[in-house]
């Protein structure tokens, strides 16, 4: 008797427990109510680590990682595997900015989806300017070590640059922000 109680009692549990999983690249519309949108086919692993630019004196440091987030659009709650992002850009022994070190689930640079070859992010340039940035990496079809980084941003009147951005356009970067608009990384 008590082996039938524990046995229905782990049916019942799976079924309130349960979660449709549904692959990675799937439509907004379909992805059920407290679903997990994975990475059933690894997809994201092979930007996994750490990757590495350098410009002269200039050097950006981004350590990539697969996470399980919790997204909550309003219309539904979900679970989704995506990469997530902390950098370190250095300029000669000056540290400009440095979070690889903190919790990765609040990293500034977060993945969204696949789209016509690229892997979608967004950077949230948060330290000094607040700026938001759309970001389309992909692995060079050449060399798989080599990570292609494109940056944009539909404008800057994110804020304006208000008075409290101090940091000024970098001619070699492409930008006011902290990471350049264009980079070849590589994996380390």
């Amino acid at each position: 008797m008590k082996t039938i109680l524990i046995t229905i009692s782990i049916l019942i549990s799976s079924v309130i427990f349960s979660q449709t999983i549904v692959p990675l690249n799937t439509e907004f519309d379909d992805i059920p109510h407290n679903g997990y949108v994975q990475d059933t086919q690894n997809q994201l692993n092979p930007f996994e680590g750490i990757w590495v630019y350098q410009q002269g004196s200039k050097k950006v440091t981004i350590k990539m990682e697969k996470i399980v987030y919790h997204l909550d659009s309003g219309e539904k709650h979900y679970y989704k595997d995506i990469l997530k992002s902390r950098y370190k850009v250095e300029n000669g022994t000056t540290i400009v900015y440095n979070d690889l070190n903190e919790l990765m689930q609040t990293g500034d640079i977060s993945g969204n989806n696949f789209w016509q070859g690229y892997y979608h992010l967004s950077y949230w340039d948060a330290p000094e300017c607040r700026l938001l940035y759309h970001v389309k990496i992909k692995l060079d079809p050449n060399d798989s070590n080599r990570l292609i980084w494109e940056m944009s941003s539909d404008s800057l009147t994110a804020f304006d640059l208000e008075d409290t951005c101090t940091r000024k356009y970098d001619e070699d970067w492409g930008t006011v922000s902290t990471l350049p608009v264009n980079m070849i990384l590589t994996r380390q």
